[in-house]
């Protein structure tokens, strides 16, 4: 596989080179033609590469020159390259700007095929703007996808008969794979429906008019919406379809595309010893993206801990002692919550805490597995459970007012998350704000009053509202009178506790080396508890960069989502 892959990459850097010699030949001649079409070859290679600003400027540069050549269609093309690039590096109304000019053009020179072709682009740019948006804007951006790609159906219609049988099926089954996704991903239930009926038909068309790329976007789409429908073994099977399909294509990226999802379906059902395997040859294949190659580094890194503790765990424990086993059972939890593999974490932290238990740990030494168990049930939806256990927690705390507000604050937001009445929610941030008062903290005060408030406000109680919103500005005064007032203070991590174990690792990883990734994977023997740790969200890391930084960096939606939620820093 990695002389196949370095043969292939030096067959491409050599072809980019041979085209960028024959590039200067064609502008020392003053030949405008051949040097727009040696623009475009190199914009379409740079782009299969991902190296995407490179392909911009050489689409730019062949815009350029079809324009002054007064080529319409081939300028339309020039639109349409340009626009799909600037797409891929989330330059999204840029890349509209282009498409839309393209769509003109064809129009004009009366081109029905390309008038397809730019609806279907069109549609494509904003179906991936709207997964980026996570506003409410989001679904206006998905129904112009669906609305654009609805008209590069009616012009698939319009050619039926004109252009070859083979061509036309090829531009239904991407369509019907474009409308599937659409409707995968529409909050309308009965378009989710559609959705795999969609995906078959664009399967079934691409396969028998050998379109493998439709063929393979197909695969990948199916498997992700049945790992969604909880059925995993259909979705290996299309992981191992789109394998065998980048085999065929010798296409390495696609291939290591094909392998992380395949090592991310048997991480979603505990299998991670061949989760490990496909992961590493994901890495060392190399995904074209470098923001999906660096969290792919941080998962095969995880998943490789994860193995190791499973073996020790199940090796003999004759020699071992019960706190190094609780220490044990506690690290995997961690990882398999950082994996999202919530089932099997709480499995481990209820091993750990049987086993405290056993140990007859109490009080604070209890605390930590507790709050774990409270926030990964809470991350797998299952908030009555845990407002059992962060219950649990504050019996264990006894005497600390100030922690026991950060968890009755957790519970309220438990009782949201479950749709449970406004008066729990409510009672919970009361009994928050008496600890608060309790431990005579007013930045705590502050801040439950600060989100009952809003509670208030959401619910629509105006005098409610107005009468927090008082108590708001007294205990500003007060806090300003003993000089802790900061409009810039971090106003919840005082209040609830941020995980930062989890950013420590990931920190390490982003810098990891190809040789660290695939070979060495040592423990960090300092490890803490994934959900005791606390630490200002504010606080930076040797790059400078905060947890909403990281979040972003790896792509952790829901983590982003949390952070902006509750702080009011993104702006810094």
């Amino acid at each position: 596989r990695s002389f196949t892959m370095s043969v292939a990459t030096r067959l491409s850097k050599k072809e980019i080179k041979d085209l960028q010699r024959e590039k200067t030949k064609a502008q020392e001649r003053r030949n405008l033609l051949e040097e727009a079409k040696l623009c475009n070859k190199l914009g379409d290679l740079f782009a299969r590469s991902g190296e995407y600003r490179k392909a911009i400027d050489e689409h730019r540069a062949e815009l350029q020159l079809c324009v002054s050549l007064d080529l319409p269609t081939d300028s339309g093309i020039a639109h349409r390259k340009l626009g799909e690039c600037l797409c891929e590096v989330g330059r999204y109304e840029e890349a509209l700007q282009h498409q839309m000019q393209h769509l003109h053009l064809a129009q004009n020179v009366e081109n029905v095929e390309e008038e397809q072709r730019a609806y279907a682009t069109i549609g494509r740019t904003w179906f991936v703007w709207s997964q980026e948006d996570q506003t409410e804007n989001a679904q206006e951006k998905l129904r112009e996808a669906e609305q654009a790609f609805l008209m590069s159906q009616a012009k698939c219609n319009e050619l039926e008969g004109v252009v070859s049988e083979r061509q036309w099926l090829v531009m239904r089954g991407r369509l019907f794979l474009n409308l599937g996704l659409v409707h995968d991903v529409n909050s309308d239930k009965r378009k989710k429906r559609k959705a795999r009926r969609f995906l078959e038909c664009a399967l079934k068309l691409s396969h028998e008019n050998g379109d493998f790329e439709t063929e393979y976007r197909s695969q990948l789409s199916l498997a992700s919406f049945y790992l969604r429908s909880n059925m995993v073994s259909y979705a290996i099977r299309c992981y191992e379809a789109a394998i065998r399909i980048a085999k065929q294509q010798r296409d390495s990226k696609l291939e290591a595309e094909a392998h992380d999802g395949m090592g991310q379906a048997y991480v979603g059902i505990g299998n991670f010893k061949a989760a490990k395997t496909h992961f590493i040859d994901a890495f060392n294949f190399g995904l074209c993206s470098p923001r999906d190659q660096q969290l792919l580094i941080i998962n095969l890194k995880r998943v490789k801990k994860v193995v190791r503790l499973e073996r020790s765990l199940q090796s003999s424990s004759r020699n071992r002692d019960v706190e190094e086993e609780v220490t044990m059972w506690e690290k995997l939890g961690d990882l398999c919550a950082r994996l999202r593999v919530y089932r099997k974490a709480i499995s481990c932290y209820e091993k750990q805490l049987s086993l405290s238990q056993t140990l007859g740990w109490q009080g604070s030494k209890i605390v930590p597995v507790l709050v774990s168990l409270a926030r990964t049930h809470a991350d797998s939806g299952q908030h009555d459970e845990a407002i059992h256990y962060y219950k649990m927690e504050i019996d264990a705390r006894v005497g600390e007012p100030k922690e026991q507000c950060s968890s009755w604050c957790w519970i309220g937001r438990a009782h949201a998350d479950a749709g449970h009445s406004f008066d729990d929610v409510i009672a919970a941030y009361n009994v928050a704000l008496q600890c608060a008062k309790d431990a005579d903290s007013l930045n705590q005060q502050y801040i439950v009053t600060k989100q009952m408030a809003g509670l208030y406000e959401k619910k629509g109680n105006a005098e409610k509202t107005e009468e927090l919103q008082e108590l708001l500005r007294e205990i500003e005064r007060d806090l300003n009178a003993l000089g802790e007032w900061s409009q810039d203070t971090d106003e919840t991590s005082e209040i609830m506790e941020t995980d930062s174990s989890e950013d420590e690792d990931d920190n390490n990883s982003e810098t990891a080396s190809s040789d660290s990734a695939a070979g060495s994977d040592e423990e960090n023997p300092a490890r803490r508890s994934r959900r005791s740790s606390s630490v200002k969200i504010n606080k930076v890391n040797e790059k400078g960069e905060t947890l909403l930084h990281h979040s972003c960096i790896v792509r952790n939606v829901e983590q982003v989502r949390s952070l902006l939620a509750e702080v009011q820093t993104a702006d810094q």
